[in-house]
């Protein structure tokens, strides 16, 4: 015994849909042909020129003012970025300029440290 599946249900639904609808489509046909549809038409021909130039104008500026802001806004963040790569890099010489002086005193305090090991051992320190 074979269970029916969800999609043999959903199959057969979609069939008796499409009959249903295939039917209706000759009724509505003839529906539509039998309106009578009478389109009204203005024909007045006036424009109003020097609006529609005002809206157009007042619209540009607006565009014009928006991207003038966002255009500043941009130019800040980016003068922002660079100064903070320009403090980073002076950071980073002064860190890799301090750890070559680190090193060359800890040399002079080896030499010293030497030193000063050579002269307890041979005994003129005092």
């Amino acid at each position: 015994m074979e269970l029916p599946s969800p999609l043999d249900g959903l199959a057969d639904e979609v069939s008796v849909l499409r009959q249903l609808n295939e039917e209706k489509i000759p009724e509505l046909q003839s529906q539509v042909s039998s309106m009578a549809v009478v389109p009204s038409l203005d024909n007045s021909q006036s424009l109003d020129v020097d609006g529609i130039f005002v809206e157009v104008c007042t619209q540009y500026k607006d565009i014009t003012n928006c991207s003038c802001a966002e255009a500043r806004s941009r130019y800040q963040i980016k003068d922002e970025e660079m100064k903070t790569l320009l403090e980073i890099s002076e950071v980073n010489r002064n860190i890799s300029w301090l750890q070559t002086e680190i090193e060359a005193l800890k040399g002079q305090r080896a030499s010293l440290e030497a030193a000063t090991r050579m002269q307890r051992s041979a005994g003129s320190w005092t």
